[in-house]
């Protein structure tokens, strides 16, 4: 398993997964390309309807694939499955949708190795299908240039590219409320919190994501926003609540904004399309 030094031996990567026919080939595929390859790769399938499986079963030849069923419906209680069915001295954690850089793994391996005393990291996220990508990617592997595997402060965990010790998953996860109408990950950042867990920014962990937590409805992101907010409350950190509660006009008009740029644009074809897609509701990372 783990050397004395924190050596990373195994890394095992977890992906949720409900009806996501759509992502998650790419997602595979840019895991498929690591240049440190994955060594076991869970798949939990939290009730797709869809091909969603077909498609991971496809990848078996090229990934250390397991796939998982969890019948409880969110995020939340895939992830956890997923993570504790791990094997690996690492447990990576993307979302269906993301992308990851080529060096990824190895970023992971070097900074975890080198770093003995850390027990997490995440890093940046550019959007994969924005008009923007290009230059989204560009930034993120310019900073990622300049910093290398330096490290730029603390962080939260987030469910769409970050990297942990697997002991401190199973020495942080009681800590968890677990209460509805709560967010995963910040319920997960703030048990890690309490088990005394050190958590690291590392901006060369860079990963893409898609833009469609922004096309989704004003109501379904309204949730959202609000179930980080209730998190927070329940972990008792009523000032930061109430920090977020009064910015909640103002990241829901971002929101809002943003969709209205992103919906219309066809990232194959890299053309606007009025009214391409409308606003859809999505599974969230949500109790």
């Amino acid at each position: 398993m783990e050397n004395g030094s924190g050596g990373v031996v195994r890394i095992s990567v977890v992906i949720p997964v409900f009806n996501e026919e759509s992502s998650i080939g790419d997602s595979l595929d840019s895991l498929a390309a690591q240049r440190r390859p994955i060594d076991e790769c869970i798949i939990v399938d939290n009730n797709s309807t869809d091909r969603t499986v077909d498609i991971v079963d496809e990848f078996t030849d090229r990934l250390p694939i397991r796939v998982i069923r969890e019948s409880r419906q969110g995020a939340t209680w895939a992830r956890r499955t997923g993570n504790d069915s791990a094997t690996g001295d690492v447990i990576g954690v993307i979302d269906a949708d993301t992308l990851v850089e080529p060096g990824w793994t190895e970023v992971i391996e070097r900074y975890l190795t080198d770093n003995p005393e850390i027990d997490g990291i995440s890093g940046p996220f550019y959007f994969h299908d924005s008009p923007f990508a290009e230059r989204g990617r560009r930034n993120a592997l310019s900073a990622a240039e300049e910093h290398g595997l330096r490290d730029v402060g603390h962080t939260a965990l987030s469910g769409g590219n970050s990297a942990f010790r697997r002991e401190v998953w199973h020495s942080s996860k009681r800590h968890m409320k677990n209460l509805p109408g709560t967010h995963e990950d910040v319920d997960f950042t703030y048990a890690l919190g309490v088990a005394g867990a050190r958590l690291r920014r590392v901006p060369a962990l860079v990963a893409a994501i898609s833009t469609r937590r922004y096309e989704a409805s004003i109501r379904s992101n309204w949730g959202y926003l609000t179930a980080t907010v209730r998190t927070q409350r329940a972990h008792g950190d009523h000032r930061t609540a109430t920090v977020q509660t009064v910015l909640l006009p103002l990241n829901i008009v971002q929101i809002a904004v943003s969709g209205l740029v992103f919906r219309p644009y066809d990232p194959t074809t890299g053309k606007w399309r009025p009214f391409r897609r409308a606003a859809v509701d999505r599974v969230s990372p949500v109790t």
